[in-house]
């Protein structure tokens, strides 16, 4: 199973691919990142090699340039190099390309587009889909204030083959306390679990999961993290580091083939899956049609 690199040696590598950007005589692509590390200086290194002649330059959000009339395209990554940029009233005429930014972070404008790499419902839907062929499935979610924009206000809403209803929790309501009466009074069929600081701890979360197992409703997660061993979520749908490059490199190959940046946003076409193979046989799922949906990786 792949695994984000942690950045933990990044000082030297960083330090070297920064050196060697720089000496180009003309950047023509200005990729902002948000700190120093391995990670960071490889993601700048793709998304410059993408550009005519490997023509770029990294740069770090709190040290851009004084002059930017060299650049015909800045990459941001991150956050916080989406928002220095954001703000930065020198870069409103020159197109933008955010990326590894929730759909949150992005601010739409007549320059700026993103590959966004937060979670999609999609990716979560459609194995739940694959997981019940015969019938359209019930799927329950909790979402916060800040997520409740991932699956829309109406609730339950019926979408293509599924229902999907969703509650809206907040700080003081305990996931684990309410699960079993949101499962039995909406007769669920499948849960997705959503990064929320607002509504899980580790201890919430560990809980809650567990009463779907006994309730015999698998949970599906966005990360692979929650599939692994014990009791956790039967499946995890996920983009990884380079599913969201490979997107925004076909962005930077499409501007210098077009001359022109496409405003639309986008997310990786594709989603890796992990499966608890031990959990869905407890469930009697059939993983069958499971397997046709995307790279399988097993636990």
């Amino acid at each position: 199973m792949r695994r984000f690199p942690q950045g933990n040696i990044g000082g030297l590598l960083f330090g070297c691919a920064l050196n060697a950007l720089t000496t180009l005589a003309c950047a023509e692509v200005m990729v902002v990142v948000p700190e120093h590390s391995d990670q960071y200086a490889s993601l700048a290194h793709s998304i410059i090699q993408a550009a005519p002649g490997s023509a770029g330059q990294l740069r770090l959000y709190a040290d851009l340039p004084a002059s930017i009339d060299d650049y015909e395209l800045v990459v941001t990554i991150g956050t916080e190099a989406t928002h220095a940029v954001n703000l930065d009233e020198r870069f409103k005429y020159i197109p933008v390309l955010n990326g590894f930014i929730p759909r949150s972070e992005y601010r739409a404008g007549p320059l700026r587009t993103a590959v966004f790499s937060d979670i999609n419902p999609a990716i979560h839907i459609k194995p739940i889909k694959q997981l019940y062929p015969e019938r359209d499935p019930r799927i329950g979610v909790f979402v916060d204030s800040e997520t409740n924009y991932l699956f829309g206000r109406v609730s339950p809403d019926k979408i293509g083959g599924f229902s999907l209803v969703q509650k809206e929790l907040n700080e003081t309501e305990n996931p684990a306390q309410l699960i079993a009466r949101f499962v039995e009074d909406n007769n669920l069929d499948a849960f997705i679990v959503i990064p929320s600081s607002i509504i899980y701890d580790p201890h919430s979360l560990k809980a809650m999961l567990y009463s779907l197992y006994q309730l015999k409703v698998p949970a599906i997660a966005y990360t692979p993290r929650l599939v692994e061993g014990g009791v956790g979520c039967v499946v995890a749908a996920y983009f990884d580091k380079e599913l969201v490059l490979s997107e925004m490199v076909n962005r930077i190959h499409s501007f210098y083939e077009t001359g022109e940046l496409s405003t639309t946003t986008s997310i990786p076409t594709k989603a890796k899956v992990v499966v608890n193979s031990k959990l869905a046989e407890a469930f009697q799922l059939d993983l069958r049609n499971l397997m046709k949906y995307g790279e399988i990786h097993e636990q």
